[in-house]
């Protein structure tokens, strides 16, 4: 009824109007429709339709786009940082100080704050290359965000054109600040101080101070005591033009005439940071000034200032291979695969909350008793950012703001991803068991914290020398020899891959095939013996073994001897996911407490043009179809291509099912290398370097070079191939270097 009441108010032409525009439209839905699809977001009016609907068509017009097209283009004009160009200042102890107050900004990433001052305080632009049209019943609008402990008495908005400067400003509150003349354009009254319970948004129509068919080059924001955050400022209006329209095919001046248009205009005039070109300014000994979440920080990777970590909450870096976690124990600790590689070293102390606090301190507290500190005290507004180089760092709160305090970890971090494999050589330097005098230079002169080890009937050939080894039958045994449990049981190493071929029925399984139910069982009982005895032993070591298949293809295919049927691919598929049952059942009965037993599967050819006998790559044929917890790549086929590299990484990505331990992270590179003979050992260093700074950014787990020493052996005081970082006379290549640079400041 009152929608009929109001209706029947308006003047007689206008209701004919709004009748005609009614049939119009009816007549017209299909057409509208296809608009919508065809002309968003911006409105480009079809001629046709003019043509054939007459005047009717342009009365109506506005009513049709008021609805169907509801969602008005925006062009940006300020919000999170200023247009290039402005001249920027402040003045009472303000300044440009681009704020993530809590809650966070109410637009982007960040937002301007002013200072807390007792007086007259505020930060302006001016002079921005870019105008901004002001329309006629235009609005200028900011969102403003009142600090409830520091409420100011007066906020006061002022924009600056080229032909009156700044004598175009509004206030709310108290009339304390006596710029301009109280009542007029330069000086008007928008009513009282807003709430101070989040982001409000103030609106001045531009007829109020003067702005109507003026272009905008400047804004001033000023407080008279307290402090405020602003945000998402700009001026929005309609911006009316009359076009000129022709009946189709006539010629004549009789068939034209102009009809007037309208565009509903937003201009939002900055984002995130200071533009290129700005020149930033200040008064009252303050400076520009930027918080808000620290390039995109995203929640659950860092403490925004004011945020905190109670004992059980844990922060995780984006790749999330890093874990920072507030211990039960009282300990904050970083951890990658299970193990801490930094902590707060606060065990057995009773902590109740680890806090970024507002002075920029990162601090650890039992009550209100600090117990730890980043002694960063004094820095203002900051950041705590758990990163993918396995760094924790402290920022000042600001776009590219600096690093205050970090654990350093970043280097030793890679220590604990990168590796070197240990197997089957001609060559030795000590008395120590073959076994343990590779797993001594991995540790004590490499320092990484990954080896890559091979357990299977063929031991005695694998490491042979200075060696007694007992006749063992089963993986599990082998394990329990006294060689391995010396590598195994070492502290130092937390990730243990292990090439494992199983002594019952092992390549039979499949060679045939057929992987029958008793093939099957019998790869099943001994994998899960072998995970049930890792599980048990190593519990709360925080070591992840990996128990992983070697090279995929170049075993359905026998290095090129043969081409794998499919019956054998079938039968491949079968022994994989066999192995990766008897993990899954030790693991379920037995628990992963603080040890990992993960199964793998890896392959060797993504894609290789050189190996037309491989067929059908296992990485189409067979991995889709197992459900292993990682996947490994050998990756010589890319002979030091990065983009190629990179790309059958992603096809890798692309085809391995998710695991319920890692999720889509759950590839690792299971060998990498290239030889020195190739091209000299500096081509061989470079190659290496490129490639594994390849693989650590695309985000694998792992990555293992091969290998420690060479085989065949060379001639004496010869580089031979060497894929080796020892070789036979003892030299190292350059690759060597390169590695054990990459592992200071591991432990």
């Amino acid at each position: 009824m009152t929608s009929l009441l109001r209706f029947l108010s308006l003047p007689a032409h206008v209701r004919l109007l709004s009748l005609n525009c009614s049939l119009f439209i009816a007549s017209m839905l299909p057409r509208l429709a296809q608009w919508r699809c065809a002309f968003r977001p911006r409105l480009r009016p079809a001629r046709s339709l003019y043509a054939y609907s007459g005047f009717r068509g342009f009365a109506c017009l506005a009513m049709v786009v008021a609805l169907v097209f509801n969602n008005p283009v925006e062009m940006v004009w300020f919000d999170d940082a200023l247009p290039a160009g402005m001249v920027t200042a402040s003045h009472g102890g303000a300044s440009w100080d681009w704020g993530g107050w809590s809650p966070h900004p109410h637009s982007g990433n960040v937002s301007h704050q002013s200072s807390i001052s007792s007086g007259l305080h505020g930060h302006y632009f001016e002079s921005s290359p870019v105008k901004f049209p002001v329309r006629f019943g235009g609005k200028l609008y900011t969102y403003v965000y009142i600090d409830p402990e520091n409420i100011p008495e007066e906020l006061m908005l002022q924009w600056w054109e080229p032909t009156q400067a700044w004598a175009h400003g509004a206030y709310w509150g108290a009339n304390r600040i006596d710029w301009g003349a109280d009542g007029t354009q330069s000086r008007r009254y928008m009513g009282p101080m807003p709430a101070a319970e989040g982001w409000v948004r103030l609106e001045t129509p531009a007829s109020a101070v003067g702005l109507e068919g003026k272009d905008v080059a400047g804004m001033a924001f000023t407080l008279y005591g307290g402090r405020v955050n602003w945000d998402y400022s700009g001026v929005e209006g309609t911006k009316v033009w009359n076009e000129l329209v022709c009946e189709p095919d006539c010629t004549l001046r009789e068939c034209c005439h102009y009809v007037q248009r309208e565009e509903y205009e937003n201009y939002v005039m900055a984002d995130d940071s200071i533009p290129a070109g700005a020149t930033p300014g200040a008064r009252g000994g303050d400076s520009w000034y930027w918080t808000g979440w620290r390039d995109g920080l995203d929640p659950g990777t860092g403490l925004d200032y004011g945020q905190t970590l109670s004992p059980g909450q844990s922060l995780r870096s984006p790749n999330g291979q890093f874990v920072l976690t507030h211990q039960t124990d009282g300990n904050v600790a970083l951890s990658y695969g299970g193990y801490a590689h930094w902590t707060t070293n606060t065990h057995g102390q009773a902590t109740t909350v680890l806090v970024m606090q507002y002075d920029g301190n990162l601090a650890l507290y039992n009550g209100d008793t600090p117990i730890w500190a980043s002694n960063t005290a004094g820095q203002g507004f900051s950041q705590l950012a758990v990163q993918d180089d396995g760094n924790v760092v402290i920022y000042k709160k600001m776009p590219n703001g600096p690093p205050t305090w970090a654990t350093n970890t970043a280097s030793s971090a890679k220590s604990w991803k990168v590796g070197v494999a240990h197997v089957d050589t001609d060559y030795h330097y000590t008395s120590a068991d073959f076994l343990n005098e590779g797993a001594d230079r991995i540790q004590y002169d490499i320092r990484s914290h990954v080896i890559k080890l091979w357990m299977g009937p063929g031991y005695r050939t694998q490491y042979p020398f200075n060696s007694n080894w007992p006749t063992v039958s089963t993986l599990t045994e082998l394990a329990q020899t006294p060689y391995y449990q010396n590598v195994l049981s070492r502290a130092h190493f937390k990730t243990i891959v292990l090439v494992v071929d199983e002594f019952n029925v092992g390549w039979n399984s499949w060679q045939d095939g057929d992987c029958s139910a008793a093939d099957c069982n019998a790869v099943r009982s001994e994998q899960y013996d072998l995970a049930r005895y890792l599980l048990q032993t190593y519990a709360n070591t925080g070591k992840t073994f990996i128990l992983s298949n070697w090279e995929s293809d170049n075993a359905l295919n026998d290095l090129g001897r043969r081409i794998a049927t499919p019956a054998m691919r079938n039968a491949f598929i079968g022994w994989m996911n066999c192995r990766q049952a008897g993990i899954n059942q030790a693991r379920a009965e037995v628990g992963m407490n603080g040890v990992v037993v993960a199964g793998a599967m890896e392959v060797n050819a993504i894609y290789d043009p050189l190996k037309p006998w491989v067929g059908e790559r296992a990485v189409n044929s067979i991995v889709p179809y197992t459900h292993m917890d990682l996947y490994s790549y050998s990756s010589w086929e890319v002979y030091g291509d990065t983009s190629l590299f990179t790309a059958n990484l992603n096809t890798l990505a692309a085809k391995a099912p998710d695991s319920a331990l890692y999720g889509s992270k759950n590839i690792y590179i299971g060998e990498l290398g290239y030889a020195e003979a190739w091209q000299g050992t500096t081509v061989q260093r470079d190659v290496i370097q490129a490639q594994t700074q390849t693989a650590l950014d695309w985000g694998v787990q792992w990555l293992i070079y091969w290998q420690l020493f060479d085989k065949p052996t060379p001639p004496p005081n010869s580089s031979n191939d060497c894929y080796c970082l020892i070789r036979y006379d003892g030299s190292h290549p350059l690759v060597y270097y390169y590695l054990k640079d990459l592992m200071v400041g591991s432990p």
